[in-house]
């Protein structure tokens, strides 16, 4: 998903004989999308200070964590229990926010060559993201002339938004192929 995306991506594109499939979530990369699409600043760049809210604010965990479920999820009927889980997870395996602003550095100047990996691809977007727009799913599915679903209403973090819907859309495309 997103970051992860661009890794997997990577490492498809550099070591073709170690992926045999790939499936790339809500993901966004360069040549294919303006920096605007791939960070959106969405309605009066609300996304953009949800963000830098969240730089502010991540020190302390659970604001920090439901901001993120803010930012990037559209199922929000476990909100609590997901923020509680989240601050777990992160009280257990720490991420500095140095770290976090390499992961957004590393992300926003990641760049994929051009042509498709040599292994099958499917490529999920979701309509609802408000972080990364689902065109840029969308511009790598037809650069790439790769199979792309579009769900309709969830949010960045698609499988946790609708997991069985991610599911079943990875169990058509590997029964179809």
């Amino acid at each position: 998903m997103s970051l992860g995306g661009m890794v997997a991506t990577d490492w498809a594109q550099r070591y073709p004989h170690e992926v045999a499939r790939l499936v790339l979530i809500n993901t966004s990369m360069r040549p294919f999308s303006s920096a605007t699409e791939r960070l959106r600043p969405g309605p009066r760049l609300q996304t953009w200070r949800t963000g830098a809210l969240l730089a502010w604010r991540w020190r302390q965990m659970d604001r920090a964590e439901q901001l993120i479920h803010q930012l990037t999820c559209n199922d929000t009927q476990q909100r609590e229990n997901d923020v509680a889980a989240w601050s777990r997870i992160r009280k257990s395996a720490p991420v500095s926010a140095a770290n976090a602003w390499r992961q957004l550095w590393a992300a926003a100047q990641f760049s994929a060559a051009a042509a498709a990996p040599h292994c099958p691809t499917l490529l999920l977007s979701a309509s609802g993201d408000r972080l990364v727009h689902p065109r840029c799913s969308q511009a790598v599915a037809s650069a790439w002339q790769v199979a792309h679903q579009i769900h309709p209403w969830a949010g960045h973090d698609l499988p946790h938004d609708d997991a069985a819907w991610v599911c079943q859309q990875i169990a058509h495309w590997l029964d179809h192929r």
